[in-house]
């Protein structure tokens, strides 16, 4: 097995006309493992840890795996959370037509995808479907034309998709 760590430790700071100074740090650690199970298997455990002061602990874990199936056929598929914090642009910046909103929550998403290729010599093809839940998502929004753009967190979303791609190299074919 592969396994590699580490430590992140950060600072951003601003100090603009309009969003005023403000900063914020950040400490993350991160994991992942990649077990060496068959020729054919591979997996990739990950995990990540980050706190921010104002936001307190995220985690990011995930997990992929493809399986080589047949000669030129590979299956895989994916899960994994991800988060993002508001940025200062989001939180503090304030216009006549746009307002931020200091009290935004982070939002945070769950994707998950699966997929199949198939490569032959020149020629290969691949096609994924992936899903992907979204919280407290992080968008501007106005309830008028009369009223400015606010910073929001607005629910949730979802969004599904198919992939499809297709490739030929001729110079590979002689």
């Amino acid at each position: 097995s592969d396994v590699s760590w580490g430590y992140e430790l950060s600072r951003d700071t601003i100090d603009s006309t309009n969003l005023e100074t403000h900063s914020r740090t950040q400490d993350g650690f991160y994991m992942e493992l990649t077990p060496h199970l068959a020729e054919n298997l591979h997996l990739n455990i990950g995990f990540r840890e980050d706190y921010y002061g104002d936001f307190g602990w995220e985690a990011s874990p995930s997990i992929s795996a493809s399986y080589k199936a047949l000669e030129h056929i590979t299956l895989r598929g994916s899960a994994g959370r991800a988060y993002r914090i508001p940025t200062f642009t989001d939180l503090y910046y304030n216009d006549a037509a746009n307002r931020g909103r200091s009290s935004l929550s982070s939002e945070s998403s769950w994707s998950y995808e699966a997929g199949a290729g198939f490569n032959y010599e020149a020629f290969s093809i691949d096609a994924a479907y992936f899903h992907r839940d979204s919280y407290d998502t992080i968008d501007w929004i106005r309830y008028s034309s009369n009223n400015p753009w606010q910073a929001s967190n607005i629910g949730t979303a979802k969004a599904n998709g198919l992939e499809l791609s297709f490739s030929l190299l001729p110079e590979q074919i002689y």
